[in-house]
C-alpha cells in the first residue's frame, strides 16, 4: 500500500524538490499543499501517513492534528532549539537539508511507522548541545540584551542587578559557550538559535521551545509571517 506524504511547506522549492523525490522512488503518493492555513490543513494532515512541513507550519500544526507524531520538519538548517521542539511538541522528526535523498526517504519511512526520526546532522548536533553546558534562563536574558550591544550598566539596569552581577552572568555566559568575548558569545547564540532577532530585537529561545511557540501563536492569531 502506498504510503501517503501531505506537503506543508513555506518553501516552494523544497516543497517541489520533496515531491520530485518521492514520485521517483514510488510507493508514495505526495501532494504538495497551497494554502498553508492552518484550518484548511487539519484535515490533509489527519488523512495523510507523513506530512512534510516548515518548522512554523509544524509548529502551528503540533496542537491542532489528530497525530503530531506523523509530521516531519524539513528544515534549511539546523538550530538547537528547532531539534529540541520536535521532542516538547511530539513531533515525528527533523531533517536538515544536506542530509541524502536516500535519509530523507528513510526518515519519512520511520515517521510513517510511528518511529521519531532524526537526520544524522541533526542527532549529532543535538548530542552536542545536550553535552554542553546549559544556560539559565537569567542567563539567556543577560545574553539576549547583549546581543543588542547594550553594555553591563545597560544591563543591570534593566534587570535592577548590580553591575557586578552582571559581569559574573557575562563571565559564565563566554565561558558555556565557548566564547572569547561578548561579541562571539551573540554570534554562536544566534547560529545556534539561543536567540533570534526579531522586530529590531532579540526573542529568546528556551531549550524547551515555549517561548518559541508563544512568539510563532501570536504571529498565527494576528496572521503575520515569521
Amino acid at each position: 500500500m502506498d504510503t501517503r506524504v501531505t506537503i506543508a511547506h513555506e518553501d516552494g522549492v523544497i516543497a517541489a524538490g520533496c515531491c520530485a523525490i518521492l514520485s521517483a522512488m514510488g510507493g508514495y503518493i505526495a501532494e504538495i499543499q497551497r494554502d498553508l492555513a492552518p484550518g484548511l490543513l487539519i484535515s490533509e494532515v489527519d488523512a495523510a501517513d507523513v506530512t512534510i512541513a516548515s518548522y512554523d507550519v509544524a509548529i502551528s500544526l503540533a496542537y491542532r492534528v489528530a497525530v503530531p507524531r506523523r509530521i516531519l520538519i524539513v528544515a534549511s538548517s539546523e538550530l538547537e532549539h528547532q531539534i529540541h521542539t520536535v521532542f516538547a511538541f511530539g513531533l515525528g522528526g527533523y531533517f536538515a537539508l544536506g542530509g541524502g535523498t536516500g535519509e530523507l526517504v528513510d526518515l519519512v519511512n520511520k515517521v510513517a511507522r510511528g518511529e521519531m526520526a532524526l537526520s544524522i546532522s541533526a542527532a549529532a548536533h543535538l548530542a552536542r548541545s545536550l553535552s554542553a553546558r546549559a544556560l539559565t534562563s537569567r542567563e539567556l536574558s543577560v545574553l539576549s540584551l547583549m546581543a543588542r550591544g547594550l553594555s553591563n550598566k545597560g544591563i543591570a539596569k534593566q534587570f535592577h542587578l548590580t553591575e557586578g552581577t552582571v559581569k559574573s552572568h557575562v563571565k559564565s555566559i563566554t565561558a558555556k559557550l565557548g566564547a572569547r568575548g561578548r561579541t562571539e558569545a551573540a554570534s554562536i547564540a544566534f547560529r545556534r538559535g539561543l536567540i533570534d532577532v526579531s522586530d529590531g530585537g532579540c526573542s529568546i529561545q528556551h531549550n524547551n521551545g515555549r517561548a518559541k511557540r508563544t512568539r510563532v501563536a501570536a504571529q498565527i492569531a494576528t496572521g503575520a509571517r515569521m
